[in-house]
């Protein structure tokens, strides 16, 4: 059987951040909620309930400034550039860019996010706006 103070000790024990510690008991937590809704365990006996929360303090967000991203564009490589921009223009995370392979990959006016790169597991449509159509129109196949 595994007791609150069991599952407190691990959670202790983790060596992570507060956020990964935070994320570790929230699975556990959906683990045991499950096992109690199959009958696995009686009703009351999820043992994360009597667990400590963690506080995950983040830290500001840090944005770069229009000169920064200038910069940071104008230093990049010919190959890179385009996943700097699509980053700083379009919002599109470094798993979302994962599958750049440089100069023959192709965008339109809207790039189609597929599912299994999206943070939501869900297809996203993300517009191509004018500041970002300029950085890009100089690439080779750049339609």
């Amino acid at each position: 059987m595994v007791t609150t103070a069991d599952v407190q000790k691990w959670l202790d024990g983790l060596k992570l951040s507060a956020q990964s510690a935070r994320n570790f008991r929230t699975v556990i937590g959906t683990l045991f909620s499950f096992a109690e809704s199959r009958g696995y365990i009686f009703k009351g006996g999820n043992p994360i309930e009597g667990t400590e929360q963690i506080t995950v303090n983040g830290g500001d967000i840090q944005i770069y400034t229009p000169g920064e991203i200038t910069a940071l564009l104008k230093a990049s490589s010919r190959e890179f550039l385009p996943v700097i921009a699509l980053g700083a223009f379009a919002g599109l995370r470094t798993a979302e860019l994962n599958g750049w392979n440089g100069p023959t990959w192709t965008w339109r006016w809207i790039i189609t996010v597929a599912g299994d790169k999206a943070k939501t597991r869900s297809r996203r449509l993300v517009p191509v706006l004018p500041n970002l159509a300029q950085w890009l129109a100089p690439m080779p196949n750049a339609r």
